[in-house]
């Protein structure tokens, strides 16, 4: 008479591969809330186009900072890694984006913004990682 051996499923691996999903569309939304703010706050106040760049900046370090400290926060390990891995996707969303409204040029500004996005999502996830949790002492 054979054995059946019965291979156990992995749940463990699948609900990472699932919450690190979920940590890139939290990363994602994070952006593209942020980005349309800016640029309802654009549009609306009148920025002169002298203010554009550097309003546009601010958002994308804002935003890279906070999808960095998200992705971070919930792995509470390799802060600088996840940061920018999770900040991943919608920078080169935005990549792409801008390239097609621009005829596919790449120029400084361009170059600059997804700098300061990578940077400050890698800033975010160490950030994140390094902030103790407060435990309360019960006397």
């Amino acid at each position: 008479m054979q054995k059946t051996v019965y291979k156990a499923s992995n749940k463990k691996s699948d609900n990472k591969n699932l919450s690190d999903f979920f940590l890139f569309l939290k990363a994602l939304i994070i952006y593209l809330v942020i980005y349309t703010v800016a640029c309802v706050a654009a549009l609306y106040l009148d920025i002169e186009d002298n203010v554009l760049t550097p309003v546009s900046l601010c958002a994308f370090g804002l935003s890279g900072f906070l999808s960095g400290f998200v992705a971070g926060r919930a792995k509470r390990k390799n802060g600088l890694v996840n940061g920018i891995i999770f900040s991943l996707p919608a920078t080169v969303l935005f990549l792409f984006a801008s390239m097609c409204l621009n005829s596919f040029r790449v120029d400084l500004i361009l170059l600059i913004s997804i700098l300061c996005t990578l940077v400050f999502s890698a800033a975010g996830g160490i950030a994140s990682v390094n902030i103790k949790k407060k435990i309360k002492k019960v006397k």
